[in-house]
């Protein structure tokens, strides 16, 4: 694939789920060392492109996986448990900071999937724990501080505001997971709502819907939110209304 997904793209993605289809016939369904190793094979093609630069890829590819699942009458962690190590040992290898910004966005974007499945194709362990911080720092950076020595322009601010897009749905992803309610993670759950109140006065109105659905989650969850974390999210937005001189069109 090209950086930019092509205008046949719809019809690329058509034409893989068509032959996903094709290739999930009732043979690679037998109980037989064959079958399994031909259902790893595509599977684990597949698996691969979970962390694709280009967004319509992604999205394609979860598509075909659960087609799989469904005509092979296999659960997807089931089906994705045995080429697991292939898209995470790569994805844990590097620090995000090391990758572009459509890489890191990728590498988040394929975690959260793994950790939505029922059960979860990741365990919450040390190195799950250090990609939270990680995308915990990238979505409460400044831009600048994302950028570095770059020159912020429009093709550049996109993939920022997607990348804070996909740290923000990760922690989400995190913060509804039973295991991220033991007290281990109490500190990390605290900064990651923090983090959602602050990004609610966000310019991108993209960041401002995925940080709005996140709280809206975690509310149906608990019921309520404690009490120190609403005062210090809401005290900058009654400061500012208290003097409308300091309040912008933005």
């Amino acid at each position: 694939m090209p950086g930019e997904a092509p205008l046949n793209g719809d019809m690329v993605a058509d034409t893989l789920l068509h032959v996903v289809k094709a290739c999930a016939t009732p043979g690679v369904r037998e109980d037989t060392q064959n079958a399994k190793t031909q259902v790893n094979y595509i599977v684990g093609l597949l698996l691969l492109e979970l962390c694709s630069q280009v967004a319509s890829v992604r999205e394609t590819v979860k598509k075909a996986l659960q087609i799989f699942s469904d005509m092979t009458g296999t659960p997807l962690t089931e089906l994705l448990m045995p080429v697991r190590d292939r898209l995470v040992t790569p994805i844990f290898t590097k620090p995000l900071r090391a990758l572009g910004f459509t890489m890191q966005i990728g590498h988040i974007d394929a975690v959260t999937y793994c950790i939505s499945l029922e059960p979860p194709l990741i365990e919450f362990d040390d190195q799950l724990s250090r990609l939270l911080q990680e995308a915990l720092g990238i979505a409460d950076a400044e831009d600048a501080q994302l950028m570095g020595s770059k020159t912020s322009t429009t093709k550049t601010s996109a993939p920022l505001t997607q990348l804070r897009v996909v740290c923000v749905q990760l922690l989400s992803a995190a913060l509804a997971s039973p295991e991220f309610q033991l007290p281990r993670h109490s500190a990390t759950r605290l900064k990651a709502l923090s983090v959602f109140f602050k990004l609610l006065y966000a310019t991108a109105p993209e960041v401002v819907e995925a940080s709005y659905q996140s709280l809206k989650q975690v509310m149906i969850a608990q019921g309520k939110l404690p009490k120190d974390l609403l005062q210090t999210g809401l005290k900058p937005v009654l400061m500012n209304l208290a003097d409308h001189k300091k309040l912008s069109v933005a």
